[in-house]
């Protein structure tokens, strides 16, 4: 009885076995390298450089609002010196005090709306940013799908995001489609 259990289980294993490798044979496997297709995608540098220029703007804007923070920096530095001259009567010492107490307020103001500033740009590049790629990586999946409908893949696996040491590829051999170029192909025209 225990001989018949194992043998049927022998012969389930072998069934199990023969059926996956015809499935296995008839699944169409191909690869798309997506880093490959996101750098050599024309579109890609249009994106970045408007992204480039968006930042850009942002940093001058910036610029401008530390140049003017430096300036009154520098003369609040005048006036402490003013403020701090003994040789000078009190009347323009206490005068040149009290500008350096406005300007510190103004000062501290100015960095408080400075830090603002570069943390909403941080944000709005970052937003940007992914907007961007969310919109590349659409384009090249929308050509991937098509190419995948038309060749009748089954299944296509990205070679490119992880880690080197990591890669859930290991081996493909030449009858693994890669659609990479084919889809930067049609990107492209």
């Amino acid at each position: 009885m225990n001989v018949k259990r194992s043998a049927l289980t022998v012969i389930a294993a072998v069934f199990t076995l023969a059926a996956s490798s015809v499935y296995a044979q008839d699944t169409k496997i191909a690869l798309v390298d997506m880093q490959q297709a996101l750098n050599d995608y024309n579109r890609t540098k249009v994106e970045v450089d408007k992204i480039t220029a968006f930042g850009e703007e942002k940093t001058k804007a910036l610029d401008e609002k530390k140049a003017a923070l430096k300036q009154i920096t520098d003369k609040m530095v005048e006036l402490q010196k003013t403020a701090a001259d003994s040789a000078l009567d009190e009347a323009p010492r206490k005068a040149a005090a009290e500008q350096f107490q406005a300007l510190a307020k103004e000062r501290y103001a100015k960095l408080k709306e400075i830090a603002d500033d570069e943390r909403k740009a941080s944000q709005e590049l970052l937003k940007a940013r992914q907007e961007m790629e969310a919109a590349l990586v659409a384009d090249i999946r929308g050509v991937m799908e098509q190419l995948a409908k038309s060749q009748s893949v089954d299944l296509i696996f990205d070679k490119s995001f992880l880690p080197y040491a990591n890669k859930a590829i290991i081996y493909s051999s030449a009858n693994v489609i890669d659609l990479t170029g084919e889809i930067v192909g049609v990107l492209n025209n």
